[in-house]
């Protein structure tokens, strides 16, 4: 994860740099955190759409009793694009499957504009949330679009949440979702969309929720 980690703050240091992963396992015990202007590119979520291979590239989140619940990857800026990769909440090995979610796009007292998600698998986040957008803090989340996330197994799919505090308005607007799978268990919600803050104009379009 170290090394990992890493790689993407040197691709953040050239303003715009990308970190481009081969077919394998990469395993994290600590949250990734993705600058703006870096993309992540993997080469594709694998063959098998159980999951049982862990071939293509394979994200693997080893958490532990003592770090408690973290994300897998946070994103924290604008312009970051992840594509062709799976991120998983790994649970064997030593690891505990306990992650607070997949993918957090972090807008606390900040703005994440034009995020784009491509070919991802997001597999068993089950004591979390697999994709989320937080907005607080009079931050906001405008543009992000998402193509053929899968999500499999989790407690909720997709959370688009914006807070608003005492003396600030946060908001999710305007974020677009085409395609992709919700399927296996879902504990709590596949799309949950949460106030008070706006949350207007985000669209889904040809999603599948089995």
């Amino acid at each position: 994860a170290e090394a990992l980690q890493q790689c993407i703050a040197k691709a953040s240091d050239i303003e715009g740099g990308a970190v481009m992963l081969p077919t394998g396992r990469f395993r994290c015990g600590q949250t990734l955190r993705i600058p703006a202007g870096v993309r992540l590119e993997g080469v594709g979520m694998g063959s098998d759409p159980l999951n049982s291979d862990l071939d293509g590239t394979a994200i693997l989140h080893c958490g532990s009793a003592s770090s408690g619940p973290l994300w897998a990857m946070v994103i924290e800026g604008n312009f970051v694009g992840v594509r062709d990769l799976q991120i998983v909440d790994y649970h064997l090995d030593g690891c505990a499957s306990n992650a607070a979610g997949g993918i957090l796009l972090n807008g606390t007292a900040r703005g994440i504009e034009s995020a784009k998600f491509t070919d991802i698998f997001l597999y068993r986040f089950t004591s979390g949330t697999a994709l989320k957008l937080l907005a607080s803090k009079a931050g906001a989340i405008f543009y992000a679009e998402f193509y053929s996330v899968r999500v499999r197994y989790c407690k909720v799919a997709i959370h688009l949440h914006a807070i608003d505090d005492i003396d600030s308005a946060s908001c999710v607007n305007s974020n677009r979702f085409f395609g992709g799978v919700i399927s296996g268990t879902v504990d709590d919600a596949a799309i949950l969309i949460e106030g008070p803050g706006d949350n207007n104009q985000n669209i889904f379009f040809g999603i599948t929720v089995e």
